[in-house]
């Protein structure tokens, strides 16, 4: 009976510890937010000292912007943000040439964000789906090789 509580106890202890270190992330992602306090979190996972998740906050204009997936390093403080999507109003003036590098730039960006949470957390927390499926089959992004 003694040996059953004493592993009751470290196992609460575990989650506790684990707990600690998801509310750490969850405030290190968040303090970066124009309101901190208005964050919302979804698919939060923990691996080690690295919480990796999505995050919705709200824009100076009050309205939320949508989740991008973020990883925390519990330890040393450091947060990484998805890097955003490319709209049409970031290609504006560019020639059709500098447009598709941006855009290919913006992808790879994803892309690697993507498979460092992966690394990290072993779970992909956000990327376009469209993305990871195109390179999944033909090992190209938008047309071009990145294998």
């Amino acid at each position: 009976m003694r040996a059953f509580w004493v592993t009751a106890i470290s196992a609460v202890a575990l989650v506790g510890c684990d707990m600690h270190r998801i509310d750490r992330g969850k405030e290190l992602a968040a303090r970066d937010l124009f309101d901190p306090r208005s964050a919302e979190f979804r698919d939060i996972v923990q691996s080690g000292p690295y919480v990796c998740g999505q995050l919705n906050g709200k824009n100076r204009m009050g309205a939320y912007v949508g989740f991008t997936g973020f990883v925390t390093n519990t330890e040393t403080g450091e947060t990484l943000h998805e890097p955003p999507g490319l709209s049409e109003l970031d290609t504006i003036g560019l020639s059709p040439t500098d447009a598709r590098m941006t855009q290919l730039k913006r992808d790879t960006e994803q892309l690697a964000f993507a498979n460092m949470s992966a690394q990290l957390c072993g779970s992909i927390v956000s990327v376009d789906r469209t993305i990871i499926d195109e390179v999944r089959e033909s090992g190209t992004i938008r047309g071009r090789d990145w294998k």
